[in-house]
């Protein structure tokens, strides 16, 4: 919101020096892009085209020219201001080729249209705001005989209707408004014409469909087969198959995949029965790495969380994880979707590895995990068993965050005496024992060298 002076006479000596100083001022500041006006976003170039805030006419340059004048106080005092919101935000896209602002002319002619019609000190019915719907009004009004785009006739009579509600709102009398009027009728003329032409475009586009019931013995026939009109279709498809696939001997074929893929257990999975499942041996083809991803995140989907705690050695569980995590990012690159499928499989398998950690140090219980629970927010997850593993994985996130709140992180180093470090140096005797040695050692070689110097 801006305000404006709406007293036209000016407040400074009307003199060629002022003229040729204000036409410098005006002339700098419309080809030179202010720091504070600038768009926030990365463009690919500086505009020369971006306009400047208006506030460096509207404060700036008033509050100069009030301070050539003779009496600054008495012509602030005597000045009338006006309110306008500016609406000049910048809209930028990362990749666009400049900034786009409200150009500052219109600016202008709304404030020089509202100061003229307020110094002619018209009745209320025929001021600016009655003013700006009737023009709205006649050029939505034109546009429509024009017949103009949908969807700016929209927009125009959104305009319409939004500066007619605001004129309702005032004190202008209502009787007698002939903007009002004129407002009310061409938005109805605008909006049942829009309405027509929708209704138009779906007779156009709306594929008619004339269904005859069947009689019974159509249906009967419909449910026979003709083996006449089928074998013809299955040579074929046999043809196909065969031209798809070559043989390696007369009865041999080749398996996707290799000797690894070609004794595929009966449970369906290829990554064996180790716990946890190693994923050391990768396939070279796109195709059976996806399907060794896939069985690995069944297991931990269907089979992780059915195991004790004490059947699984977490060293091997931790470079499972690793190497799953090296392996599924890389191979879902550019796949949204599988992506958030791998995101929620090492999210599980890190809740599995931090339950046993804690059960073998309480302690750490009551540091934060330093994991988000927002992280989870943009994962893809089409299914419904998917979603409720999500939420599995969300509470015991904001669980672990609840009770390690109040504790400094464990990831980085700190002087902090509540940290993790302190408090494990603290309790462990043998790292007692390796800081007090190291202290001895660092007291004897400061004396050695007082003895040198």
């Amino acid at each position: 919101m801006h305000h404006i002076p709406v007293n036209r006479s000016p407040s400074a000596p009307a003199t060629s020096a002022i003229h040729q100083s204000l036409a410098e001022f005006i002339a700098y500041y419309a080809q030179n892009v202010m720091a504070d006006a600038k768009s926030q976003k990365v463009v690919t170039r500086a505009s020369t085209e971006d306009p400047p805030s208006p506030r460096y006419i509207t404060e700036l340059l008033t509050g100069i020219i009030r301070g050539m004048s003779p009496n600054p106080d008495q012509t602030f005092h005597q000045t009338t201001f006006i309110t306008k919101r500016v609406n000049d935000h910048a809209l930028c896209d990362k990749g666009a080729y400049a900034p786009w602002r409200r150009s500052p002319i219109w600016l202008i002619l709304r404030i020089t249209l509202q100061t003229t019609l307020h110094d002619l000190n018209l009745d209320e019915r025929f001021s600016y705001k009655s003013f700006m719907v009737y023009v709205l009004s006649s050029v939505l009004g034109a546009a429509l005989h024009y017949k103009q785009p949908d969807h700016l006739l929209f927009v125009m009579n959104a305009k319409l209707a939004r500066r007619a509600w605001k004129l309702s709102h005032t004190n202008v009398t209502q009787d007698g408004l002939f903007a009002m009027d004129t407002a009310f009728d061409i938005n109805t003329i605008v909006s049942d014409e829009l309405e027509q032409r929708w209704k138009r475009v779906q007779r156009e586009t709306t594929k008619k469909i004339d269904w005859e019931v069947p009689t019974g013995q159509e249906l009967l026939a419909a449910a026979r087969m003709d083996p006449s009109r089928t074998l013809p279709y299955l040579k074929k498809a046999k043809k196909l198959n065969a031209g798809m696939q070559r043989p390696v001997g007369s009865k041999e074929w080749v398996v996707p995949g290799g000797e690894d893929y070609a004794q595929r257990p009966a449970s369906g999975s290829l990554i064996g029965p180790e716990i946890p499942p190693s994923l050391s041996k990768m396939s070279q083809g796109q195709l059976e790495r996806t399907i060794q991803l896939y069985d690995f995140e069944c297991w931990v989907a269907d089979e992780l969380r059915a195991i004790d705690l004490p059947q699984i050695d977490m060293i091997k569980l931790n470079k499972a994880l690793n190497n799953y995590i090296d392996i599924s990012l890389t191979h879902y690159k550019g796949n949204p979707e599988r992506l958030s499928v791998a995101f929620l499989t090492i999210l599980e398998l890190w809740m599995f590895i931090d339950r046993k950690v804690i059960d073998w140090m309480p302690m750490l219980k009551q540091y934060s995990p330093e994991i988000p629970v927002t992280i989870l927010d943009p994962l893809l997850l089409p299914y419904r068993s998917q979603m409720e593993r999500l939420a599995q994985v969300e509470f015991y996130l904001e669980q672990r965050q609840r009770e390690g709140g109040r504790k400094s992180a464990i990831f980085y180093d700190t002087k902090d005496r509540d940290s993790f470090v302190s408090w494990f140096v603290g309790q462990s005797a043998s790292l007692q024992g390796t800081l007090q040695t190291m202290e001895r050692e660092a007291i004897q070689q400061t004396h050695r060298k007082e003895v040198e110097m």
